[in-house]
């Protein structure tokens, strides 16, 4: 198990930076290194890189998505994110096929649009229940594809309007205008995944809901929300090796609005391990609320990998 974590430890876990206390208003603006992304951000945004990335699949094919930069922020109990990646358009196209299968919430609908900013096409879909109001935006150019996300407990909020308003997206174009004040993704520093093993332990008996199953419903508006909820990918490797079964994670929900720490309690080998970690990471979620501030709270989620 030691030899199957390494490659993992080494590459997801990188340096740690607290991000100072600031104004609710106190906004910056960071852009991609080639200038053809930018988008404002609350300052007390955490950010997340690694270069290897992972898998996402469809219809038995598998695509690549490397260099993965995402940023996430939790303000005026609204969640902000976006995410980068290396990759094609296949690959976007599976990430919103498995946005589709992706496991729903009780009485939550879906509806597509497609939306236009500054000549160029944006696919949207937004998902809605009684508890979480989800808007997710997909873009692509040549070489790069992003996923934006805000999701609130209702409806859109000034912080999701001024987030999603403020995409400043020039794909393709080969005068682009570096944006000043802008930062870019290469000078900022990653956060650290607080990864841990604990193969063997005993499980609580709180039930563990599988990836991919029906979620069990939200009934109070300050309760903890998984908004987005990512399927992994099954591997070649695994495929190759009949490898299947359970993964299953005991993970912590920041009250920052980010995956702070992820304990293994089951493993699977073939490179399905990373896979869930990194579903694990990009979930999308509002926080528990106790007396009208988040905290942070503990889940156990199982990823379950079958060949059929």
């Amino acid at each position: 198990m030691k030899k199957l974590l390494l490659p993992i430890l080494v590459i997801i876990l990188s340096t740690f930076s607290f991000s100072q206390e600031v104004k609710k208003d106190d906004w910056i603006r960071v852009q991609s290194d080639d200038g053809e992304f930018s988008i404002e951000l609350p300052s007390n945004y955490k950010y997340f890189y690694d270069e290897k990335g992972f898998y996402v699949g469809k219809d038995s094919n598998i695509y690549p998505l490397e260099q993965m930069n995402m940023f996430s922020a939790y303000l005026d109990d609204s969640s902000i994110s976006f995410e980068c990646y290396k990759g094609t358009k296949d690959a976007l196209d599976a990430i919103k096929h498995l946005d589709d299968r992706g496991t729903k919430s009780k009485g939550e609908s879906t509806s597509s649009t497609e939306i236009k900013r500054d000549e160029n096409k944006i696919k949207q879909k937004i998902f809605q229940n009684e508890n979480h109001f989800t808007v997710r935006q997909y873009l692509y150019s040549k070489t790069h594809l992003y996923i934006l996300t805000t999701s609130s407990r209702a409806a859109e909020t000034k912080t999701t309007m001024r987030f999603l308003n403020s995409l400043v997206f020039t794909p393709n174009t080969k005068n682009r205008q570096i944006i000043k004040d802008a930062i870019f993704f290469s000078k900022l520093v990653s956060y650290k995944i607080d990864l841990k093993e604990a193969l063997d332990t005993p499980i609580s008996t709180e039930k563990s809901p599988v990836v991919g199953s029906q979620a069990q419903p939200q009934t109070i508006s300050n309760s903890f929300v998984i908004s987005k909820n990512p399927l992994p990918t099954f591997t070649e490797e695994g495929r190759t090796f009949s490898e299947q079964g359970v993964v299953r994670l005991r993970i912590v929900f920041s009250k920052e609005g980010i995956v702070s720490g992820i304990t293994i309690l089951k493993s699977l080998k073939h490179g399905l391990l990373r896979q869930a970690i990194f579903a694990a990471i990009r979930i999308k979620f509002l926080p528990k609320l106790e007396s009208g501030s988040p905290i942070d709270i503990t889940k156990t989620l199982e990823y379950a990998f079958r060949i059929y």
